[in-house]
């Protein structure tokens, strides 16, 4: 909930761990890119890549490119800050620390969850267009 966040890159790596409500412990980097590429693709999301971007430029990304950035960026910065709930495990990009198991199948931690993701997604755009942000 207060991570800081000057990009949307964290949304779908969190999408990606909250699996349409069947929450994972861990992603891999396929999963990761996967979430990753259907976010981007809505809405005009590709323009959060940089103001400049063209959508041909934002196509022509390749997969290995979007993996790279999705390691370097989000996946380290929730490692880095995500008050340890987020940790490097065998077989996945991120992974959840062990505790959190025994919540991840709780009806209210998965909602909580998606509430989060979505209000920080809309709280992000809505601070972007607020602040002249807005890519044409």
């Amino acid at each position: 909930e207060t991570t800081s966040m000057s990009k949307v890159y964290k949304m779908p790596v969190l999408q990606a761990l909250y699996n349409e409500g069947t929450i994972r412990m861990g992603a891999t980097q396929e999963q990761l890119l996967t979430v990753w590429k259907n976010f981007f693709n809505q809405n005009g999301n590709w323009k959060d890549f940089d103001k400049e971007i063209t959508y041909e430029a934002y196509k022509a990304i390749s997969d290995k490119e979007h993996v790279k950035k999705i390691l370097t960026m989000p996946v380290h910065f929730l490692q880095e800050s995500g008050k340890g709930f987020f940790i490097e495990k065998e077989g996945f990009a991120i992974a959840l620390r062990d505790e959190l198991r025994e919540w991840i199948e709780n009806p209210a931690f998965a909602e909580q969850m998606k509430d989060v993701i979505t209000y920080r997604t809309m709280d992000y755009y809505q601070r972007r267009y607020k602040n002249g942000q807005c890519y044409e």
